[in-house]
């Protein structure tokens, strides 16, 4: 087998040499790049090649086949045939049935020969680096294969199956240990099998970094979503990790997370901001590293905060479990579920309860102070009676401040009351 770069216009030949008797002499290449690639075979001197020596291809499968060739150095010509194109790798194979050519040990490459009974599997493997291009797989038998390749996850990801020749690529493929396994349709009495792993260095061509947020403005206290891609000549790269970062507009960072691309070359990140966060504009920063290159990206979103609006929905005398109740003793735990409406930005909101005996008598103030979500809350409030209460309907106030007075807290709705009686028991 043999590899290479070809640029616009230019070619390459090499020998083999086909031992007397031999069956059938076939030549395969395949090209990565957008030009027309010429395969050639020129018999010995004083031989014919018959009526398949040349074939062209683009972007695809070139095959040449000659049964009974003569014995003697044959010349495989590879030509780069268009003018303008980009230049781009090849990948040729030569199968001399029934003997075989030496192995090959270019480096990137394994070599496998053997036979299969008809159903039965052989497997192999090869490690694909970070900065693999094209991971290749290519099978020349004398019968009918299957030839799949099976990422290091061990999801089978490609499979074909066809007579005398299968090839099998994946471009930019997920770094690890790959498994290329061929079966047999019918008896195989001899397969050669290639493995390569292309380029040997360098990092690939055309790959970008893209960040997005999910939307182009969030509120105060909401999800964000952040969404990275990575791809190379607009193929998905999987399995690699991206970092993200946020800073507010302040310029802190609020968050730092990382990532691992999917099967679609994208991988998504989310947070909540703060109910406090500041308004204006924030801006994401995304960063990854592949083939020995750094790619990074930025984007930016707006934060909004909407006025703290609450409202008392009702208020109801309760025992602990929320249950309403018309009646507490001397001496009792007295609960109140008070049902709230917010919208807005609530960080924090106080609210309290205060309660009178028949006699007009203040028995005291029990509070709850937290954060309110947008929408509709209940909140269980807990007041002891004091055995020295006066028996009678008693009144309970509620009211919600956005903190005490003493504290500069102001009001955010007006009162609500409600109604009870307290007992002697």
């Amino acid at each position: 087998f043999f590899a290479g770069t070809l640029a616009p216009g230019e070619s390459t030949e090499f020998t083999v040499n086909v031992p007397p008797g031999q069956e059938l002499l076939a030549a395969y290449l395949y090209s990565d790049s957008t030009c027309d690639i010429l395969l050639e075979i020129e018999p010995p001197p004083g031989e014919t090649g018959g009526d398949a020596s040349w074939s062209y291809s683009r972007n695809d499968l070139a095959p040449i086949s000659i049964e009974s060739p003569a014995s003697g150095s044959w010349t495989i010509r590879v030509t780069a045939a268009s003018a303008n194109h980009q230049s781009g790798h090849y990948i040729g194979y030569v199968l001399i049935y029934p003997s075989t050519l030496p192995h090959d040990t270019t480096p990137g490459f394994t070599h496998h020969t053997g036979s299969l009974a008809p159903g039965s599997a052989q497997t192999y493997t090869i490690t694909v680096s970070e900065d693999t291009e094209c991971l290749w797989a290519a099978v020349a038998a004398t019968g009918d294969m299957i030839l799949e390749l099976i990422n290091p996850n061990g999801v089978k990801v490609e499979s074909t199956s066809s007579r005398e020749f299968n090839r099998l690529e994946i471009f930019y493929p997920l770094p690890g240990t790959w498994t290329v396994r061929v079966k047999a349709n019918e008896d195989i009495s001899y397969y050669d099998c290639i493995i390569a792993a292309l380029p040997a260095g360098g990092p690939p061509a055309g790959c970008q970094l893209t960040v997005a947020p999910g939307s182009p403005t969030y509120s105060c206290g909401s999800v964000v979503t952040l969404t990275a891609c990575l791809t190379c000549d607009s193929t998905p790269i999987e399995g690699v990790t991206v970092a993200f970062q946020v800073n507010d507009p302040n310029g802190n960072p609020i968050a730092s997370r990382t990532g691992v691309t999917d099967e679609s070359g994208c991988t998504t990140v989310s947070f909540t901001l703060p109910a406090t966060a500041p308004e204006g504009t924030y801006t994401v920063y995304a960063t990854a590293s592949y083939g020995g290159q750094t790619y990074q990206d930025q984007a930016t979103f707006q934060v909004t905060c909407q006025a703290c609006v609450v409202d008392i929905v009702s208020v109801t005398p309760c025992d602990q479990f929320g249950n309403p109740k018309e009646s507490f003793e001397r001496g009792q735990l007295a609960s109140f579920k008070v049902e709230l409406q917010a919208s807005g930005t609530c960080p924090q909101i106080l609210v309290t309860v205060n309660v009178y005996d028949s006699g007009s008598y203040t028995l005291g103030v029990a509070s709850i102070y937290g954060p309110i979500a947008p929408g509709t809350s209940t909140w269980i409030i807990s007041f002891p009676i004091p055995d020295w209460a006066q028996p009678g309907q008693a009144t309970v106030y509620v009211n919600c401040l956005s903190d005490w007075p003493q504290n500069g807290g102001v009001p955010l709705t007006e009162e609500e009351t409600a109604t009870f009686q307290i007992t002697s028991g």
